[in-house]
This record gives C-alpha cells, sequence and structure tokens, in this order.
C-alpha cells in the first residue's frame, strides 16, 4: 500500500514540474477551487483559483527561461485523506532581462484527498531573510539539486544584497511568491519603501512637451509594467492628477488594450494627490493631502512596504528632487533637444550625482535609463 508520504511527494513533485514548464493549466489542477495562499506582498492573501492563476501567469512571465524547481528537503505528515507538507525548495532562473537569479524559498502546504485525488487547499510561501544583517539566504554550492525527498539540506548561505535590482520587481518564488523586493532593511526588521521617478525628459534634460512621435510604447509599456510590480503607492500633484487618474481608470476598463495591466495596477494602486485647494473628486482608490510633502513622504516612505512611484510634473517633482527625497530615477529619454524648457532639475542648489543601473536603448532611438544618486 502506498504510504501518504508517498502520495504526497509525487503529487508536490507534479506541482513543481508544471512550474518549471509554465504549464498554467497542469499548475492550477493542483489547487482547490476555494484555495487560501498566503503570499509576502500586497495583497498577501489570494483566495480561489481564479486569483492565483492571474498571479501565476505574472510570475510566469518576468522569467526568459524554464523556472528551477529543485525541492531541497520534504517533511509530510498526514492521516487519512489530510496531509501537511514542509518544504524547502531552491527555485530560480533567467529573467526577461538577461539576469540569472537563484534563492530559496519556504512553504508549508496543506493537501486534502478527494475522490479526485489530491488538491492544495491552503499554502503559505516565504523567503528566508536576515533582517538585521539585510541578507537573503542562497543556495550553497551543490545544495538542493536533488530528488524529491533529498535529505540533509539544512544549512542556508547568507548572501549580502549588494546588487539588489534583479530581486526588486521580477523574481517570484516557488508557486507565485513574490521575493525580495529592492527595499532597504533598517535596524530592527524595518522594511521601507523606495520613491521611484518614472518620466520623459528630452536629451537636454527637459520636459518633451509632447514630442513623443516614434516612441516605442512596447517597451516603455513592459518597462511601467514590471516597475509597478514592487509598487503599491502613487504620489501626484493636482494638475497632473485631473488628467492622470481619469486616463487611466478609463483605460483599466478596456478589455483587449495592450496598456491594461498597466491601467489595471494603476488604478487599484493607493493615489495620494497632494494639493491645498483640491476638493475630493470622487476617484477611486485617492486620497487628498495637504501636509507638507517633504515630511509627508519621508512618513510615507517609513511606514510603507512597497514602493512608491511618482509620473509627474515638472514643478512637483522639481520639489521633490531638491529635497532629496527619491531614491530611483527611470527615466525615458527622448531623440529630441530642446533648447529651452522646463527641467526637473531646475531648482538643485548642488551637483546631484548618480549611479547608472541600467540603460536600455529603444529601436525609435529612446533610451530607458535607471539612476540612483549616489552615496554621501
Amino acid at each position: 500500500m502506498v504510504s501518504i508520504r508517498s502520495e504526497i511527494h509525487a503529487f508536490l513533485y507534479s506541482r513543481s514540474e508544471a512550474v518549471r514548464a509554465k504549464d498554467i493549466d497542469q499548475l492550477m489542477s493542483s489547487y482547490a477551487v476555494d484555495v487560501i495562499y498566503f503570499d509576502i506582498v500586497p495583497p498577501l492573501q489570494y483566495v480561489g483559483t481564479a486569483a492565483l492563476r492571474e498571479r501565476f501567469l505574472d510570475w510566469f512571465d518576468r522569467y526568459r527561461s524554464a523556472i528551477g524547481q529543485d525541492i531541497g528537503e520534504l517533511t509530510v505528515t498526514g492521516s487519512g485523506d489530510v496531509a501537511v507538507a514542509a518544504t524547502l525548495i531552491r527555485s530560480g532562473g533567467t529573467l526577461k532581462n538577461g539576469r540569472e537569479v537563484e534563492f530559496w524559498v519556504r512553504a508549508t502546504t496543506c493537501c486534502r484527498r478527494s475522490e479526485h485525488g489530491w488538491a492544495i487547499v491552503h499554502e503559505h510561501v516565504s523567503l528566508p531573510v536576515d533582517l538585521e544583517s539585510r541578507s537573503a539566504h542562497g543556495p550553497r554550492a551543490g545544495q538542493g539539486r536533488r530528488s524529491v525527498g533529498g535529505r540533509g539540506v539544512r544549512r542556508l548561505r547568507r548572501f549580502r544584497i549588494v546588487d539588489p535590482s534583479p530581486l526588486r520587481t521580477s523574481i517570484h518564488g516557488a508557486h507565485g511568491v513574490s521575493a525580495l523586493r529592492h527595499s532597504n532593511f533598517e535596524h530592527g526588521g524595518h522594511v521601507m519603501g523606495r520613491l521611484k521617478l518614472q518620466m520623459q525628459l528630452t536629451v537636454d534634460g527637459l520636459n518633451p512637451e509632447g514630442q513623443n512621435d516614434g516612441l516605442s510604447w512596447d517597451e516603455v509599456r513592459d518597462y511601467s509594467r514590471d516597475l509597478l510590480g514592487s509598487a503599491d503607492t502613487i504620489i501626484l500633484g493636482a494638475k497632473t492628477a485631473v488628467d492622470f487618474i481619469p486616463h487611466w481608470d478609463t483605460a483599466a476598463a478596456k478589455p483587449g488594450d495592450s496598456w491594461q495591466e498597466v491601467a489595471r495596477r494603476i488604478a487599484q494602486a493607493r493615489k495620494i494627490v497632494f494639493s491645498k485647494t483640491l476638493e475630493d473628486p470622487g476617484w477611486s482608490n485617492t486620497e487628498i493631502e495637504r501636509g507638507d510633502l517633504a515630511a509627508v513622504v519621508r512618513r510615507l516612505k517609513t511606514t510603507n512596504k512597497q514602493d512608491i512611484i511618482v509620473y509627474g510634473g515638472v514643478s512637483f517633482v522639481s520639489s521633490l528632487v531638491k529635497g532629496g527625497l527619491i531614491d530611483e530615477f527611470h527615466l525615458f529619454v527622448n531623440p529630441v533637444a530642446l533648447g529651452k524648457g522646463k527641467s526637473i532639475f531646475g531648482a538643485l542648489g548642488d551637483p546631484l550625482r548618480f549611479d547608472l543601473k541600467k540603460a536600455v536603448g529603444c529601436n525609435s532611438g529612446h533610451v530607458l535609463l535607471h539612476y540612483e544618486p549616489k552615496a554621501d
């Protein structure tokens, strides 16, 4: 007679093979319709296979390669038609940006057996992270590449997060867990959000003022979608908000639109509009903030567990730049120079120096640049 332990081993191995092959239908067949799934980033909990399926598809889309799913250790406890498995999984692969990633994922999986076989009714996934040392746990050489049931994989190597950019928005752990995003781990284990600017500029650093002819929108769309992956809050000035929010709310309701995923994420995000005079416009997920810009942003960065995005306009962003509040500059440079116009850097008193983190050339001649201010 086959033991419950052996059955669960085979069941979870089949599930890992579905992940590796990015076979969404096979993967979803492992889950009960009413599954409850706990993730490590908001919304933190997914209920039902419809929501979970969307989560997994987004995860699959971020990898160029197959997704590694080597079970390093599996412990099963069960009786009758119920079983609980504790798993340590070595996951990784090649992201769409060409980066290779590898990390450990822990999973606690609750299974129930019916006449149709075993199904996962509850799963809780997490990443082993040492908050005090700002270190995540990665596989030691030779660890984790074992068959289901392999023993002895207990020690985890810590590695320093020197350049966490590949972990920022693109790593998704076993079975849909969003991995370590780009955050600062402060003393005491508190996670801070980062303020990210996404904005178009001309070659001479000015507001393009509608100079968008020939822009490679597909590349911008994909970059924008990935940038939103680690954020749950958008801050805006009132002048930008009155057009920005209604536009993306409308786009989110257009099925089949190539920008719908970006629009949906913007529409669902918390939006904070800074204004001394604007009354409540009735926009969804929007609040009006009348407090001091710098003080509010600093508070958001210390209380948010995800990142914050700002899209413009020039005067609003200029105030953030002057206050040293922006952690990441994602600049879409248009191949045009205007000679005169508005600059987000016009209020700087001293030079602001940057480290280049990423540069992507587009077929249209536009360049997508990711800069971060140099540390003092």
